[in-house]
């Protein structure tokens, strides 16, 4: 899915015997509810990419996980998901699958954002609420945080991020063409800065 798939809390349209299915992305504002779901859902895709098969061993082994997914992430409850994955079982599986591709931003990441550090003696904690504060502080509202899907949230975040590096790349520059320069240099150097 696009960055403005992400962004705009898009979701698909998916049709699965006959009727309508709406598959939406995953949002921040409850993460604590859907995230230990997904989580073991997510940690048994590690190994390899989603596939039918994977998909009837993820109903065998964390049905209980895949339906209240399927549920959250969908327009449809759980008892009729039950229904369709006993009905129709390589359905119920596609529903998975666009489940999973639909909120590719948390099932195929790499590298989570939020808890890194975590230390209790002494040292630094991090928590949710820091990784919130850090896209607070550059510009975005708490609530429009909590409302974000996942996939935003991670978007915003690593932008920020990388915003960051390259202000800080730049700053350095400004203090050592400061420090190596004279008077008339740095002048010159300001003067080429102000016309930007």
């Amino acid at each position: 899915m696009n960055d403005f798939f992400l962004a705009n809390n898009r979701s698909i349209t998916i049709k699965v015997l006959g009727n309508d299915i709406e598959v939406k992305q995953l949002l921040m504002h409850n993460f604590d509810i859907w995230s230990p779901i997904a989580s073991v859902i997510r940690d048994s895709l590690k190994q390899s990419d989603y596939s039918d098969l994977i998909g009837a061993g993820l109903v065998k082994d964390y049905g209980a996980h895949v339906f209240q997914l399927c549920s959250m992430c969908t327009s449809t409850d759980v008892e009729t998901l039950l229904d369709l994955a006993e009905s129709d079982p390589l359905e119920f599986s596609h529903v998975i699958k666009h489940v999973i591709e639909v909120n590719g931003a948390y099932f195929k990441e790499e590298i989570r954002p939020g808890l890194k550090t975590r230390k209790k003696k002494g040292g630094i904690e991090q928590t949710w609420f820091d990784s919130f504060q850090y896209l607070i502080a550059h510009g975005h509202r708490p609530d429009d945080v909590l409302l974000m899907t996942y996939g935003a949230f991670v978007g915003y975040l690593k932008a920020a991020e990388k915003y960051q590096r390259n202000r800080g790349k730049f700053d350095s520059n400004i203090i050592r063409a400061a420090q190596h320069a004279d008077k008339k240099g740095f002048t010159a150097f300001q003067d080429e800065l102000s016309k930007h």
